[in-house]
């Protein structure tokens, strides 16, 4: 499918794609904002940058195992994007990938990416599990940037996150061990936190009386 086939098709609402296609192109179908379910044939070897982008009305979506090549912005704004089914023969996780897919509520990369690239998850407000595979070995810039809603992140790679993060999570963030309310520095294997937009004191408060999770704004 060339690229910019369908894009901007605010009508489409389903599509059948051809069991002989291999290949989705850039923004083949872009700003499809009506467009509520797709179904991608196993013969798909690669996705294009910004094929999804756009597609508002989407809630689900898998990419079959054959895919191997995943472009940038794929789902960028797909707001009402609630689950996505990837697998262990995709290696990256593409720049702005989720980018502002609020609706998403857990994620967990498969086995076999080693790379999470800048803002992949970016504005993902909806986001409260995070799970990163022992595989992964780069986290780029403001791949979690503004996940303002998670509360559990499991860091099974070896990268070491440092905390508070001003690149990787959000900025004047405080992170805390929901079994000990102690502050922690750094994300280590399997690591259950929260995170607060208040000081020490108010944050330990709230941990020891059992409230796992609140943001307050000045």
């Amino acid at each position: 499918i060339e690229e910019r086939t369908f894009s901007g098709c605010g009508s489409l609402t389903s599509i059948t794609i051809p069991k002989g296609v291999t290949v989705i192109g850039d923004t083949a179908f872009s700003r499809c904002s009506s467009l509520t379910s797709f179904t991608i044939p196993e013969n798909v070897t690669s996705i294009g940058d910004s094929a999804f982008l756009g597609c508002s009305s989407l809630t689900s979506f898998t990419i079959p195992r054959g895919v191997t090549s995943i472009g940038d912005n794929l789902f960028y704004s797909c707001s009402n994007l609630k689950s996505i089914t990837l697998h262990e023969n995709i290696t990256s996780i593409g720049k702005y990938m989720f980018y502002d897919c609020k609706s998403l509520k857990s994620i967990v990369i498969p086995d076999g990416v080693t790379g999470i690239d800048e803002g992949a998850f970016e504005a993902c407000s909806g986001l409260k599990s995070i799970t990163i595979p022992e595989s992964v070995t780069s986290i780029k810039g403001n791949a979690f940037y503004q996940c303002t809603g998670v509360t559990k992140v499991c860091n099974n790679s070896a990268v070491r996150i440092y905390l508070p993060n001003f690149n990787i999570f959000s900025a004047y963030v405080l992170w805390y061990d929901l079994a000990t309310g102690e502050r922690i520095t750094e994300l280590g294997t399997g690591t259950a936190v929260s995170q607060y937009y208040v000081d020490d004191t108010a944050v330990r408060d709230f941990v020891n009386r059992g409230i796992i999770h609140i943001i307050l704004r000045n």
